[in-house]
């Protein structure tokens, strides 16, 4: 009888005692995740371990270029016989659209302080030597004393020189923007011609999946004497890219190899590899495929796990440890964007939500699919867009 008693007193310290075990069991396996995921990172996998030079920066501004300076003087910038023109760039007052480009694009980056300039353009004209469209850019504004921002823009304007077309002036600089900050652009600021605008915005900004309400761009006028022509071979430019908006097929593929008279390698994804589904991808349609590394996906169960630990738990988000920077702090994403989140919470900016608790319940495997942490937005089964931002 006395035994009897003690009963469910001994069912319940087998049923705590299993619990005890469980979580030091998935503490000691997610601490083990946690220091393999570390160390792949620290070996070139991605994070902000391996010491990027410009790991601070969080923004790109990028600079298209659209010619090579073959002057050896850089006191010429304003003519047109100091660049290498096609016959359709001859125009007076050509040169001079290259350097507000460049004035834009440096003015930009002064007035934030988390940007990094880029321009970008490769060796695309063989009478011009090897000489890379992005150097030139990079020349023309050392030589005009950065426009007055020398100080607060010279140490971060770098160049991309391996883009032979506008898809890849944009493709390629997000990638050189991984390579030297460990991480991808929350912000983006494309500057042009203001005639590319909706090539940049609705076709390229649209076939790398990046968030429209991130992506901005601003554009200059073309010569006076070339506005017409260059509107009418813009729109044929335009609906090319509509049906081939990763310019691999048809006139788009053989143009971009024309611009590629040196044969130069090109070294992306490998400083990118979460988006190399973009380098891949060849087809008519837009990309749907998942734009996270396997390494993403660690972090996300990582943390999921955790997390289902407290089921049915109302936790604060300070108490997870912290994860690598940029690939596995990702506990504020999935705690507000959790389907069983209220109404109210749902209403909450993303500051708002960092100071609030989130109520945890299970993720289906469809919402893992629909993660995509690379640009910092997560597309639900809803088709609804939550930006992300430290």
């Amino acid at each position: 009888m006395y035994y009897y008693k003690l009963y469910p007193m001994i069912i319940l310290l087998i049923f705590f005692s299993f619990g005890v075990a469980t979580l030091i069991l998935l503490s000691v396996y997610t601490s083990h995740i946690s220091t393999t995921t570390t160390n792949k990172l620290n070996n070139g996998l991605g994070g902000l371990y391996d010491g990027f030079p410009f790991a601070k920066l969080r923004n790109l501004v990028m600079v298209a270029g659209h010619s090579v300076y073959t002057s050896s003087s850089c006191e010429k910038v304003d003519r047109e016989d100091s660049w290498f023109l096609e016959s359709y760039q001859r125009n007076v007052g050509q040169a001079a659209t290259f350097v507000a480009h460049i004035k834009e694009g440096v003015e930009v980056a002064a007035n934030d302080e988390d940007a990094l300039l880029l321009f970008s353009g490769g060796e695309t004209r063989k009478d011009a030597g090897p000489r890379s469209e992005a150097q030139s850019y990079w020349m023309v504004a050392e030589s005009k004393g950065w426009f007055g921002y020398q100080e607060k823009v010279r140490w971060k304007a770098l160049t991309e020189e391996h883009a032979r077309d506008s898809f890849e002036n944009l493709l390629f600089s997000v990638c050189r923007f991984r390579e030297l900050t460990g991480s991808y652009p929350q912000n983006i600021t494309v500057v042009g011609y203001d005639f590319k605008k909706e090539r940049f915005v609705n076709l390229h900004r649209s076939a790398i999946r990046f968030p429209e309400m991130r992506f901005f761009y601003l554009g200059t006028p073309a010569a006076t004497s070339s506005r017409e022509a260059a509107s009418k071979g813009e729109a044929l430019v335009r609906t090319q890219f509509e049906h081939d908006p990763y310019a691999c097929l048809g006139s788009l593929r053989r143009k971009k190899i024309g611009r590629d008279p040196f044969h130069r390698s090109i070294p992306y994804p490998n400083g990118c590899p979460e988006i190399e589904g973009l380098f891949r991808y060849c087809r008519g349609s837009l990309y749907t495929g998942g734009l996270f590394s396997l390494l993403s996906i660690s972090c996300f169960f990582m943390e999921k796990m955790m997390r289902e630990t407290l089921y049915h738990s109302t936790i604060p988000i300070h108490i997870f440890p912290p994860f690598p920077p940029n690939i596995c702090d990702a506990p504020f994403i999935l705690c507000i964007l959790s389907h069983h989140m209220s109404a109210t919470h749902r209403a909450l900016t993303p500051t708002q939500h960092r100071r609030r608790r989130c109520r945890w319940r299970y993720t289906s495997v469809v919402e893992v699919i629909s993660y995509h942490r690379i640009f910092g937005t997560y597309h639900s089964d809803y088709g609804t867009e939550v930006p992300y931002r430290r």
